[in-house]
């Protein structure tokens, strides 16, 4: 059900927003000059190619940075769960033991030596 719903909304914005980059696309073919200083590189190309290209790279910059900030809170997240995991598991294992410790005994086996200190 909710791949659907996902469909549904990824069609409802996504459709829009490409019809909206092809009408501005459309309307904003006349060449522009392009020039990547420092580099000797001068190339001319249709002004929605230039603006969408810099509005995709823009995005892949950020994005970029925000994972690379984000690392350490991945990696905190990371090492809290580790050990939630090893509390978890120790927690487990004293539980078994407390069980064992308090388990009846069985009066048929021989009670256990105790030594005079």
């Amino acid at each position: 059900m909710k791949r659907g719903i996902g469909k549904f909304l990824s069609g409802l914005i996504g459709i829009p927003i490409a019809a909206l980059v092809v009408a501005f696309a459309i309307a904003n073919r006349q060449s522009v000059a392009v020039d990547f200083w420092p580099l000797p590189i001068f190339i001319e190309m249709p002004l929605a190619l230039v603006l969408i290209v810099a509005a995709i790279g823009g995005f892949l910059i950020a994005a970029l940075i925000h994972w690379l900030i984000s690392a350490k809170m991945r990696w905190q997240v990371h090492q809290v769960t580790r050990r939630a995991e090893d509390a978890e598991r120790e927690l487990a294992l004293l539980r078994a033991s407390q069980t064992r410790a308090l388990a009846p005994v069985d009066p048929q086996l021989p009670a256990p030596h105790q030594h005079a200190d």
